[in-house]
């Protein structure tokens, strides 16, 4: 794994080797989300909004005291759940036509749509459509139904307004009906009690022929009088408590009984809790349209309610406790002034009576028909809290268009993302070693020199079509590379570097290997060598792997005699080596040798008859003496070897030469691979001096390729073709003809030395 940061120009790198990962990624998450977005798009919805006024009426304000009677209508909030409840729903669903049931009392409609499976759930599908929200610091509500059909989302709105109004409305007059009907009741009573009253002073005053009393007396009677009728207002009052107490009932208290409360009530704790009583009340008629009896939150206020019930009666019990107390004090003073007024005459003291209960039944008679005008007044007009103020409209845009657009993008960018991302990681942990920075810190050796790939090979007609056919592609000769080739100046590049290497430290034998098989070892070798001879350095190629050798395939020169025959015969290597007649009698154009400068500088020995034992041959004295001779008689001497890891050849050679470069063509082996080689190199103390990294690409090394080439030869940007007159005109200078007759005059004579012998 690199050990670098990533760079701006690496991403770019990585992105380019990467780019199928990156495609396929951006495509599939794309198409994907597309495909998604389509299959799971939503069925069309469409929202009408209808809003209503909510003005609360003081109903029976007038009538009743302000800190006992407030309706739990009242409150906004509450409003909004009343516009949900399961009447509004109910009348609304028959409304817009859902609920068909026929002309039948509220009681049996109401019997029949709870007991209907089918009613209940489209009340239900209603419900889960509208929302209802108060418009801040107003007293409107708003409606919105969101439904899949714009026009019944509008009638639906416009039926919930309506059915609300009408539901209010119903509601408090309901109650203003139910209150005339009890006061006319009171009234008749009272009535009545008046009258008999009224008879009975009289006839007692004709009876008795009694008028009036003395001051001090009437002053007593009158104190009697009072004492008694607290008596009897707190006797009543208890009353009054101990039945609200036995008919207090889940719906709170009755309203027909709320009237009378104005006698009892000297706070306002009852009308609180029977307000908070009523909201609980409402919000579980809601919630019983969609849940049973046995669901959580039913339960929950089910406790609620019970928990107020617990709370309004022991309010009353704290009263009628108050009021004994109060009673046990008044019938102490009332005995006092019994006993204080026994003295008068019993006839005034009926007289006395009389007069008071006269007095007692005309004003309630008074008060009570006061109350009565009032509600007559109340009932002439209908007392209306809600009013409709925007009638919802039919909408075609829908609420939740499909999203397949934005998801198809979403879809491009994420894929792009992963992309970019898996290359990233994928780049991480690939085994391979994609940059010089990372042969560099991962093999601690500098990179000698950087080969660029070429996709084809020249010249080497044996070869080419086996390698072609079976795809493996490696640097082609440096003969055949036009002068300002990348090819050219990169072996140009290695040459300086080994010519450093020389001069600093005196080497003069070198051994090409690589880890494995066709990592383009030979070719590179060849190529080195003939680099080195054209910079006028005496060089020589040492065939070194005479397993499978293919210098002399190459060259199109026998492969024997060799290194193999000098070892095992004692042959003289001057004998044997190869030198530029040989080459041109071989296989490579004579166009191409014509221009290839100081090939006299360049001799080949290639590795001969293929031994038995060639490790053998390697490690034996006869190889460290051979090498000894050649290193006094060249400036250069290349080995090619096999490669290290197969067999062990290369790891024997280089013990007794003086470095070695290491060949990794990039991308082809894993990193571990070429570590291993290192260190086998290493174990036996080899001068391993450099690597060098064959068949670099773009990708690999996008500043490589930016640096070179078009930089320094930008000027140039006309190169001669093969049998272009600028070329014959230097192929047949009289210099280069000279060095053709020359060379193959002595080509003729080696030849014929040869067939002598």
């Amino acid at each position: 794994m690199a050990q670098y940061e990533i760079q701006l120009k690496d991403l770019i790198r990585i992105v380019r080797k990467r780019k199928n990962i990156i495609i396929f990624s951006t495509i599939t998450l794309s198409v994907l989300s597309f495909l998604f977005a389509l299959i799971q798009s939503p069925s069309p919805k469409y929202k009408a909004v209808a809003k209503v006024k909510y003005d609360s009426s003081q109903s029976l304000a007038g009538m009743m005291p302000s800190s006992f009677y407030f309706s739990p209508y009242s409150n906004i909030r509450s409003q909004t759940k009343v516009i949900t409840s399961f009447p509004v729903l109910k009348e609304a669903a028959k409304e817009v036509g859902l609920i068909d049931i026929g002309e039948m009392s509220e009681e049996q409609e109401n019997d029949t749509i709870l007991h209907s499976k089918e009613y209940m759930t489209k009340i239900s599908m209603i419900e889960a459509a509208v929302t209802t929200e108060p418009e801040e610091n107003t007293n409107i509500i708003k409606i919105t139904v969101i439904y899949d059909d714009p026009d019944m989302a509008a009638n639906i709105a416009n039926a919930l307004a309506k059915s609300y109004k009408e539901y209010n409305i119903k509601l408090k007059n309901e109650r203003t009906i139910k209150t005339k009907e009890f006061i006319e009741k009171q009234l008749k009573e009272l009535s009545s009690r008046l009258k008999k009253a009224e008879d009975e002073l009289k006839e007692f005053q004709n009876k008795k022929d009694i008028v009036s009393l003395d001051s001090q007396a009437m002053l007593d009677l009158k104190v009697l009088d009072e004492l008694e009728r607290k008596y009897e207002a707190l006797n009543r009052e208890n009353q009054t408590l101990l039945y609200f107490k036995r008919n207090l009932t889940l719906r709170g208290l009755s309203s027909n009984n709320m009237f009378q409360l104005r006698e009892v009530n000297r706070d306002s704790t009852l009308n609180r809790y029977n307000l908070e009583l009523q909201e609980l009340l409402i919000e579980r008629d809601k919630y019983l349209t969609t849940y049973t009896d046995r669901h959580p939150k039913i339960k929950d206020i089910n406790s609620k309610i019970s928990k107020l019930r617990g709370s309004i009666r022991s309010d009353v019990n704290s009263r009628i406790d108050l009021n004994k107390k109060d009673m046990d004090i008044l019938k102490g003073d009332i005995e006092k002034y019994k006993e204080k007024t026994s003295e008068y005459p019993n006839d005034s003291l009926i007289l006395v009576r009389l007069q008071r209960e006269v007095e007692l039944q005309s004003s309630l008679f008074s008060e009570l028909n006061s109350k009565y005008q009032e509600i007559l007044i109340q009932e002439s007009g209908k007392i209306v809290e809600v009013s409709e103020v925007t009638p919802a409209l039919s909408n075609n845009k829908r609420v939740n268009p499909p999203k397949i657009a934005s998801s198809f993008f979403m879809g491009l960018f994420i894929g792009l993302f992963l992309g970019i991302f898996f290359a990233i990681v994928r780049e991480n942990m690939d085994t391979s070693i994609g940059t010089i920075e990372d042969v560099e810190s991962y093999l601690e050796i500098p990179v000698l020199g950087v080969i660029p790939y070429v996709a084809s090979i020249k010249g080497v007609p044996e070869e080419e079509e086996v390698k072609e056919k079976e795809g493996i592609l490696e640097t082609p000769l440096v003969f055949f590379m036009n002068p300002k080739s990348q090819v050219m100046e990169a072996y140009r590049s290695l040459r300086t570097n080994i010519l450093f290497i020389n001069k600093e430290k005196g080497t003069k034998t070198f051994m090409v290997t690589s880890s494995s098989l066709q990592e383009g070892k030979t070719i590179n070798c060849v190529n080195i060598a003939v680099t080195l001879a054209q910079g006028g350095y005496r060089t020589l190629l040492v065939e070194a792997d005479m397993r499978r050798g293919t210098i002399g395939k190459i060259f199109g020169i026998d492969k024997s005699p060799g290194l193999s025959d000098i070892i095992l015969s004692n042959r003289d290597w001057r004998e044997v080596k190869r030198d530029i007649n040989d080459i041109m009698l071989g296989s490579i154009d004579m166009d191409v040798l014509i221009k290839t400068p100081e090939l006299s500088n360049f001799n080949i020995i290639t590795s001969g008859t293929l031994p038995i034992n060639p490790s053998e041959l390697i490690n034996s004295q006869q190889m460290s003496k051979f090498i000894e001779e050649i290193k006094e008689n060249y400036d250069f001497v290349i080995f090619d070897t096999t490669p290290v890891l197969p067999v062990t050849d290369a790891v024997l050679l280089s013990q007794k030469l003086e470095g070695v470069f290491l060949l990794y063509e990039v991308g082809k082996i894993a990193r571990g691979v070429l570590k291993r080689s290192k260190l086998h190199l290493e174990a036996v103390k080899a001068n391993v001096m450099g690597v060098i990294l064959n068949g670099v690409r773009p990708e690999y090394g996008p500043d490589y390729y930016e640096y070179h080439y078009q930089y320094y030869y930008s000027e140039d940007k006309v190169s001669s073709k093969p049998g272009d007159p600028t070329e014959l005109k230097e192929m047949f200078t009289k210099e280069n003809m000279m060095r053709v007759l020359t060379s193959a005059k002595d080509g003729v004579a080696n030849l014929f030395k040869r067939k002598s012998k």
